[in-house]
């Protein structure tokens, strides 16, 4: 079969265009993948090889020894348990606030509707920094919905408030209010999903009596399991690397974010178990701090290797990507 000049033409064009992108795709892949990659050589090479100069990427023996010593010295396995709960338990009270809050924008009319979504997104374009003073008043001298100044008269004049820093609480009650760690995106999502969600069956579960709570728990929940399943992996993801807020609001809690943001300090003023100092070189720090970065980053990479396809399902769905 011969092909014509314009065929011929077509097919360089497809060829060249096809070589040009799989070239910068390559290229982006090696700036992203550089550092991860350097992280995961360094921890676990042996601290006599790291400034060997026949050693550049691939060691000639491994060892598990930075790690072993970073855990110690951070006290990881701790972190991680408190990690994981302060994770967790928000990403879940995110998901069942933020969706009903994406269901009612999705689906109600109500008075200045626009205007509170416009105030999401506000909360999502504006950085958490800039309404951190008032937050931190809010946790130190926390009053559920005024009824402590309400109780006043009562209390000897004095209003009633609760001290909720360096407690957990101070992550528990935004995330279930719907204000947590980048609650606006979650709720944004939800919403994006609920407006393509085709009304015809919430019509038909409302004719079989349910009224509009149960048409969302049995008809916009199943729909949904693929945006929730993107939104814990988002929140998962913020709550699992926050340094910020945590600090500010729980600074007694030993996190594995706090933790290894701490670790050259903790390397240089640690004491053993048997009361000598522990002594550590500048190689020995270098390959012990890429080995807490190993140990940051591990645990999210994991569960997202195991629920990537659904994730990238959920983006597609929520309109967040064409």
């Amino acid at each position: 079969m011969t092909l014509t000049r314009p065929e011929t033409l077509n097919r360089v064009k497809r060829f060249l265009f096809a070589l040009a992108r799989g070239i910068l795709l390559f290229c982006i892949a090696i700036v992203i993948l550089y550092p991860l990659f350097y992280m995961l050589v360094l921890a676990l090479r042996p601290t006599d090889q790291i400034w060997d100069p026949t050693v550049v990427w691939i060691s000639k023996s491994l060892t598990l020894e930075n790690l072993k010593n970073t855990i110690e010295t951070t006290d990881y396995w701790n972190a991680l348990f408190t990690s994981t709960r302060l994770t967790l338990i928000p990403s879940l009270l995110t998901i069942v606030s933020c969706s009903l809050c994406g269901y009612g924008f999705a689906r109600f009319k109500f008075k200045f509707r626009e205007l509170l979504f416009m105030c999401v997104i506000f909360t999502i374009l504006v950085p958490a920094q800039t309404i951190i003073f008032p937050s931190f008043i809010g946790n130190w001298k926390f009053d559920f919905f005024g009824l402590g100044y309400l109780a006043a008269p009562f209390m000897g004049g004095e209003p009633f408030t609760i001290n909720l820093l360096n407690t957990e609480w101070t992550m528990y009650i935004p995330a279930a209010f719907g204000s947590g760690i980048r609650s606006g995106l979650a709720i944004y999502i939800f919403r994006q999903f609920y407006l393509g969600l085709p009304k015809e069956m919430e019509e038909a579960a409302r004719i079989d009596g349910c009224g509009t709570l149960m048409t969302f728990i049995r008809i916009a929940i199943p729909a949904s399991k693929v945006t929730i399943l993107t939104v814990f992996l988002f929140s998962m993801v913020w709550y699992w690397n926050d340094y910020y807020f945590t600090i500010m609001y729980m600074a007694d809690l030993n996190t594995v974010p706090t933790a290894i943001a701490a670790l050259p300090a903790l390397i240089r003023g640690l004491s053993s178990i048997g009361g000598d100092k522990m002594e550590f070189d500048s190689t020995q720090i270098s390959a012990m701090i890429q080995s807490g970065c190993l140990l940051l980053v591990l645990p999210p990479t994991i569960v997202f290797a195991f629920l990537q396809k659904y994730f990238i399902q959920g983006l597609e769905m929520s309109g967040l990507v064409e």
